[in-house]
C-alpha cells in the first residue's frame, strides 16, 4: 500500500531531477572546454618554467654577500621575470631595518600565495566537480530510459543510455585533465615560493650584516 502523498512526492522529485539535466550538461560542457583551455595555458607556462629550472639559485645567492648595490645586481641578474619583479618590489618597499624588511617579505609572500591559490582554484574545482556532475549526468537520463524499457521502446532506452555514458566520459575526462594540471602547477609554484622565500631571507641577512658592520665602523671611528 502506497503512503499518502507519496505519489506527489515522487512526481516532485522526478520534476526536480529532470530539470537538473540541462544545467548539468551545460556545466559539463563548460568544464571540458575550460580543461582544454587550461591545458593550452599550461603548455605556454612550460616555457617560463624551463627558464626557472635553468636558473641557478645557489649561484645567485652566493654572490649576494659580495654585492654593494643589491638593486643593480638584481636588475642585471638572470632572475626569471616573476622572481625579479617581486624581489625588485621588495628592495623598493623594504628599508634596511630587519623587522620592517621581514614584514614586507611576509606580505609579499602572502600576496604570491593568494595569486597562486586563485590560479589553481578553477582547475581544483573542476577536478572535483567534473566526475560528480558526470555521475549526475549518468543517473538523470536513466529514469526516462527505464520508462522506455517498461514500454518496450528499446530505441528510447538506447538514446538515454548513450547520453548517460557520454556524460560520464566527459566528466571523468575534464576531472582527470584538470587534476593533472593542478598537480603540475602546484609543483611549479611550490618551487617558486621556496626560491622567493630563500632569496628574500638572504637579502635581509646581507642587509643586516652590512648595517651591523657600518655601526661597528662608526663606533670604532668615534673611539
Amino acid at each position: 500500500m502506497a503512503m499518502v502523498g507519496s505519489q506527489y512526492l515522487n512526481q516532485i522529485m522526478h520534476i526536480i531531477s529532470q530539470s537538473l539535466m540541462i544545467p548539468c550538461y551545460a556545466f559539463l560542457l563548460y568544464f571540458v572546454v575550460t580543461a582544454v583551455i587550461e591545458t593550452g595555458a599550461l603548455i605556454g607556462e612550460m616555457v617560463g618554467e624551463k627558464k626557472i629550472h635553468k636558473f641557478k639559485t645557489k649561484e645567485f645567492l652566493s654572490k649576494l654577500p659580495e654585492t654593494h648595490n643589491l638593486e643593480l645586481y638584481v636588475e642585471n641578474s638572470e632572475l626569471p621575470i616573476k622572481l625579479k619583479k617581486v624581489v625588485t618590489e621588495f628592495l623598493t618597499l623594504a628599508s634596511a631595518e630587519g623587522a620592517r624588511q621581514r614584514i614586507v617579505a611576509q606580505n609579499l609572500l602572502c600576496e604570491q600565495e593568494d595569486l597562486i591559490a586563485k590560479r589553481t582554484e578553477k582547475t581544483d574545482l573542476i577536478s572535483k566537480m567534473g566526475p560528480l556532475l558526470g555521475l549526475m549526468g549518468t543517473l538523470i537520463p536513466l529514469g526516462p530510459g527505464l520508462v522506455g524499457l517498461g514500454k518496450g521502446d528499446f530505441n528510447m532506452l538506447a538514446q538515454y543510455l548513450i547520453v548517460s555514458f557520454d556524460a560520464t566520459i566527459i566528466g571523468v575526462f575534464a576531472g582527470s585533465l584538470t587534476f593533472t594540471i593542478s598537480k603540475v602547477r602546484r609543483r611549479w609554484y611550490e618551487r617558486y615560493l621556496n626560491d622567493l622565500d630563500t632569496i628574500l631571507e638572504t637579502i635581509i641577512e646581507v642587509r643586516e650584516h652590512v648595517a651591523q658592520t657600518g655601526k661597528k665602523v662608526a663606533i670604532g671611528g668615534r673611539l
